[in-house]
């Protein structure tokens, strides 16, 4: 179900239809910039969830970081919409490559089913990232 506010706003951009009185491009933005962040705070509770070490101490600082490079995103999308996108996009690469190298720390006890579907949720996400961009 999340994503389809990206597919949504993805496609009222080829159409160049406003959604609740915002361009699609804007609404697509904001809505990724939202869900980074949370990825963002998911990454930071998992960090905090073992034994705190430097490994954890990097991976919060990560997330800090992406999740400030959202906030920026969003301050600078009225003006520079595609390098806001280009951004998101790579936020959600990060996360993921952090994700997956601390997997073994963050996810011993979680269904490996979930990290499938993250991997392949965050992969689609890219995707609409690139084409949002490419339409731009």
């Amino acid at each position: 179900m999340g994503l389809l506010p990206f597919i949504g706003a993805l496609f009222g951009s080829l159409r160049d239809i406003a959604i609740l009185s915002n361009n699609a491009q804007w609404l697509f933005a904001s809505y990724s910039a939202v869900i980074l962040s949370f990825l963002c705070g998911s990454l930071w509770g998992r960090s905090l969830s073992g034994n705190f070490n430097v490994s954890s101490g990097l991976l919060m600082t990560v997330s800090n970081l992406v999740a400030l490079l959202a906030w920026m995103s969003l301050l600078n999308s009225s003006s520079q919409l595609k390098s806001s996108i280009g951004l998101l996009g790579f936020g959600y690469l990060v996360v993921l490559a952090c994700e997956h190298v601390a997997s073994e720390k963050m996810y011993h006890n979680v269904y490996f089913g979930y990290l499938r579907l993250r991997w392949g949720l965050t992969i689609a996400v890219v995707i609409m990232h690139i084409l949002m961009f490419y339409f731009l």
